[in-house]
């Protein structure tokens, strides 16, 4: 992939020890501008080390971002510069679907640059602004493709050191793709004190990155659990107004389990945002492939009960679904006018494996109708009839368990008519009336 970094100019110069530009360019006069074979359509950010342009590629006659870098910067920084040429260029290696590509780097007039895909949309950052956190099972989406991503770096020897939702661009399709790869920004962690330096933003960044110890994949893992947490929940699992009071947080507090903000998370996907945060690098996921995996499995574990209910019903007019949270309350239409409501619930039983329950309450329990009860059981195919206390008193109920991780759409709808049909038939022996 070496040729999809292109050296304009004589960026390096400086970097072999020549003269620093004297007079660096002033960003604030670029935009309408062309720079080089680039002209320079809007501001789109900016950050620590630089800003980011939409510009126009007038040899391709395509869109791209040109990140430059702060000329006041570069002028006094040598450092700063061969690391922005460096790192640019192992980042030009990295090519997946989850990861804005480099095309270029370089120098025009007194500017260095970094040419990249244009991504239409707005970062991760900005819709978690907007929206506060995101539903569970979508946010676990995003970032188990922000893993597949990682995983492709961390195959490489590549770790990103800042990761955080700023940095995954979500594009108009809703693909996320991991910008800033290995341009680390450093911070003080006390302001003015010039000594102790941390590469990544704080509350991002892993317990073992506080100890001085140097990033590796398992920490960018950690970054990931941060912005899966905040995405899920809402909130950091930690915060605090110094880096010295955050350092001491990451470090020595247990993490407030996810569920205890949102409790629609579900169990495995809060036990996997627990692991990614384990305060162990050796306890979590050892990089993004290995984290990927385990996003899919719960994944697969965790399907959106809400979309299974909808597509199980939609198109079916006997039925009419009414929803609260992950509870799901079906009135179906029965011959003879009669109706009969049905719940579609998620249950957990201990921390194993979740369910999903479909029953029907029939009417007041007498033991006088026990046995045909239990006649009528012979009669379901899965599920049956049985007893349930409400406010003191005993109910006959119809009731069918899945695991939530196999059942599926039709499975849901069979369920639910047939359980709808046998909770009928025991109210009519019951009363005459139709009340549930």
């Amino acid at each position: 992939m070496a040729d999809a970094v292109t050296l304009v100019g004589s960026g390096d110069d400086w970097l072999a020890g020549g003269r620093p530009p004297q007079q660096p360019a002033d960003l604030d006069q670029v935009v309408g501008q062309s720079l080089g074979k680039y002209h320079i359509d809007s501001f789109l950010g900016a950050g620590a080390m630089g800003r980011v342009y939409l510009a126009h590629h007038l040899d391709l006659q395509r869109n791209c971002a040109l990140k430059i870098l702060l000329p006041q910067r570069a002028s006094q920084d040598a450092d700063y510069v061969r690391r922005f040429f460096d790192e640019g260029r192992a980042a030009a290696q990295l090519v997946h679907p989850n990861i804005v590509t480099v095309h270029a780097l370089g120098q025009v007039e007194h500017l260095y640059f970094l040419e990249m895909e244009y991504v239409p949309g707005r970062s991760l950052g900005h819709i978690l602004s907007d929206e506060q956190r995101l539903e569970p099972i979508l946010a676990a989406s995003i970032a188990m493709h922000v893993a597949d991503g990682l995983a492709v770096a961390h195959s490489e020897g590549i770790v990103h050191r800042d990761l955080k939702p700023d940095n995954i661009l979500m594009s108009l399709r809703g693909v996320p793709k991991i910008t800033d790869f290995g341009l680390c920004k450093r911070i003080d962690e006390a302001p003015g004190n010039g000594q102790t330096r941390l590469a990544g933003t704080p509350h991002f960044m892993a317990p073992e990155l506080f100890r001085g110890l140097p990033p590796t994949p398992a920490s960018d893992i950690y970054a990931l659990g941060v912005t899966l947490y905040l995405a899920a929940a809402g909130r950091l699992p930690y915060d605090h107004d110094t880096v010295v009071g955050l350092a001491a947080q990451v470090v020595d507090e247990p993490l407030v389990p996810v569920r205890t903000l949102n409790p629609r998370i579900p169990l495995e996907l809060a036990e996997c945002v627990a692991l990614f945060l384990d305060k162990a690098p050796e306890n979590r996921p050892q990089d993004g492939l290995a984290a990927s995996a385990l996003l899919k499995a719960c994944i697969g574990k965790s399907r959106d009960l809400r979309g299974m209910v909808t597509e199980a019903f939609q198109g079916h007019p006997t039925a009419t679904v009414r929803a609260d949270d992950d509870d799901f309350e079906i009135e179906i239409a029965l011959p003879n006018a009669r109706r009969q409501r049905v719940m579609v619930s998620r249950i957990d039983r201990h921390s194993v494996e979740a369910f999903v329950r479909v029953s029907s309450l029939c009417g007041r329990a007498t033991q006088t109708l026990y046995e045909a009860a239990l006649k009528m059981n012979g009669d379901m195919a899965h599920g049956g009839i049985g007893l349930r206390e409400i406010g003191g008193e005993w109910w006959f109920e119809v009731s069918d368990t899945y695991p939530r991780m196999t059942v599926d759409p039709e499975e849901i709808r069979h369920s639910v008519y047939e359980v709808a049909a046998l909770a009928d038939s025991i109210e009519k022996l019951l009363s005459s009336e139709d009340r549930y």
